[in-house]
């Protein structure tokens, strides 16, 4: 019986160390991840829609491209 206590007791802590570990790995991670987002948001804000100014990644909008690809 004392041997499956220290068997259950060891496992319980090597869970507890993994847990802790991931719990750090997830804190750097969400870190870097609020790095990412702050230094794209000002590449985002640079792609701007040449007909009505809002944000986008492409020369038009969503709501503009179809209307000026009609036009060509």
């Amino acid at each position: 019986m004392d041997q499956k206590d220290s068997f259950a007791r060891a496992t319980a802590r090597t869970a507890h160390h993994a847990v802790a570990e991931l719990g750090k790995d997830m804190a750097s991670l969400w870190t870097r991840l609020g790095v990412i987002e702050l230094k794209t948001e000002g590449i985002v804000r640079l792609g701007r829609c040449a007909l009505c100014g809002e944000p986008c990644k492409a020369r038009y909008c969503s709501q503009h491209v179809g209307l000026v690809e009609g036009n060509e």
